[in-house]
């Protein structure tokens, strides 16, 4: 091609030339100066007009290219994103696994499990690593190959940082001959010493009463220690699979009533530590209510993600979520364009858009995208506004047992506790001086029964006094009466007497004149 281009610009150049020697007598020099000017522009401007058109050729290929690839890399990331169920080999995408991810082992940060524990003193404990078991093979009854890991070097660093908090679980096996778990929280503590392989923990401030026996009564149990607590979730108390089949009286699955039942089933375990004495006399002891509480808190476990039925005793609107049926096209933006501070206590922002990543469900821009027809499960609150919008109907209606966090409700409730601890205080010394109080009260209550006893006695002894007193009364009354008539008489037979002796005398001086 390149030569058939070059023998054009040859033929033509001679061509050119041809014309010019023929024209020459007809055209004026100055003529053939321009053309000739002209030609050699052309020839000169062609290359680099190749050059140009050649580059934008190539360009322009490279655009289709990247276009193409850009279409393609966008599939793959959104397939790999959110996967493809039909297809085996790709399964679920990158979203569903962090959120499961999420669900199992995101923040449970690191923790020792198995560990083998002795008391050295009142709230500190040494703790050490178990030494692995050998794996046996069963068909042969001996050791099996041995672990390559276990021939691997030993770690350096310390298990534990220093001064750091830790929190540790007794183990027990759920049943007989099962892998020891967690199972009962004994505390909070503080790590004064650590090595590779073991740890020395002291007990931040004062154990509960309940911890203490339990760590008196822990025998041969082992220990898992954790960086942090462990996480509350829905999902650890379905039956394997049932989340991925959902029934239609329940959200998250079928709840394995056998686990709920052995991990309730040392409240009685527990509740014989309590106190069975009410500490108010007409109330429940503290056994009876942390019973009660336990029975609660079953019922809501297996409970768990189930459809409401009656529509009377409904739980609280906290644990009232609704499976709703969009009734139009709709969409929301949910994840926060802002990154997460890992200083940040909430993972959200001011407007509640989920800040960290891992908790992220929208597409690139953050939204979440309905249409007509889907379904969605939501709180109440959401579920009004929606109703009231006409965005979307209640299918259903289901209690939810709400989370716990742990890490402050640890926290709060040894805060209550101690607080109810000072008040029981308040309340005994209370109680000390009200009964002091009624002790003096019927003290007082006594000696004024015995004064009122006197005092009967005295009345009715003044009254035996006034009945003897009216009766010497009339008594003398009825003589002196008599002693008056008496008198009386006496008084008149005296003047009748001193009459006549009057008279006497009178006639005795007659006489004698």
């Amino acid at each position: 091609m390149k030569f058939a281009l070059l023998g054009f610009l040859v033929v033509l150049c001679i061509t050119f030339i041809v014309m010019l020697v023929k024209s020459a007598k007809q055209i004026r020099w100055y003529y053939h100066v321009v053309m000739v000017l002209n030609l050699g522009l052309v020839i000169g401007l062609l290359f680099p007009t190749a050059v140009a058109l050649k580059s934008r050729m190539a360009w322009h290929d490279l655009k289709e290219t990247l276009e193409a690839r850009a279409a393609d890399l966008e599939a793959e990331h959104d397939l790999i994103l959110k996967g493809d169920e039909s297809d085996p080999s790709i399964g679920i995408g990158l979203r569903q696994l962090r959120h499961e991810y999420s669900l199992l082992n995101a923040e449970v940060g690191f923790h020792v499990a198995g560990m083998t524990g002795a008391q050295q003193q009142a709230g500190t404990f040494t703790l050490k690593k178990s030494a692995p078991q050998p794996v046996v093979d069963p068909s042969l009854g001996m050791p099996a190959t041995p672990d390559p890991a276990a021939s691997a070097p030993k770690p350096t660093k310390p298990m534990f940082p220093t001064d750091s908090v830790v929190y540790a679980f007794l183990e027990e096996p759920l049943e007989q001959g099962q892998t020891a778990l967690p199972r009962y929280y004994v505390g909070e503590f503080k790590v004064s010493q650590s090595t590779p392989d073991t740890v020395t923990i002291q007990a931040q401030g004062q154990l509960e009463q309940i911890q203490r026996q339990m760590l008196a009564n822990s025998g041969n149990r082992t220990w898992t220690v954790y960086e942090m607590l462990p996480l509350d979730g829905h999902q650890p108390f379905l039956l394997e699979g049932s989340d991925k089949i959902l029934p239609e009286d329940n959200i998250f699955g079928s709840v394995d009533k056998n686990l709920v039942a052995q991990l309730f089933s040392n409240r009685n375990v527990i509740g014989n530590m309590l106190s069975a004495t009410p500490l108010v006399e007409g109330k429940p002891s503290e056994r009876e209510l942390y019973l009660a509480n336990m029975d609660a808190s079953t019922v809501a476990y297996l409970n768990d993600g189930q459809k409401i039925e009656q529509q009377t005793n409904l739980p609280p609107e906290a644990n009232r979520w609704s499976r709703v049926q969009f009734q139009a096209n709709y969409e929301d933006v949910v994840d926060s364009q802002d990154a997460a501070d890992p200083a940040d206590v909430s993972a959200f922002d001011i407007l509640g858009k989920a800040k960290d990543i891992r908790l992220h469900v929208g597409d690139g821009e953050g939204k979440v995208v309905a249409k007509k027809g889907d379904f969605a499960v939501v709180d109440f609150d959401t579920q009004k506004e929606w109703e009231n919008n006409q965005v979307a109907v209640v299918v259903g209606t289901f209690f939810v047992r709400s989370l716990v966090d742990f890490r402050f409700e640890i926290r709060r409730l040894r805060i209550r506790v101690r607080e109810v601890a000072d008040r029981i205080k308040v309340v005994q010394e209370e109680h000390t001086l009200l009964e002091s109080a009624q002790a003096t009260l019927i003290k007082l209550l006594a000696q004024r029964q015995e004064i009122i006893l006197k005092l009967e006695d005295d009345i009715a002894q003044v009254e035996v006094e006034n009945t003897a007193l009216d009766d010497y009364l009339a008594k003398q009354s009825e003589a002196l009466r008599k002693l008056q008539e008496k008198a009386s008489l006496l008084y008149r037979e005296n003047i009748s007497m001193m009459e006549e002796l009057e008279a006497y005398a009178s006639g005795q001086k007659v006489d004698e004149t």
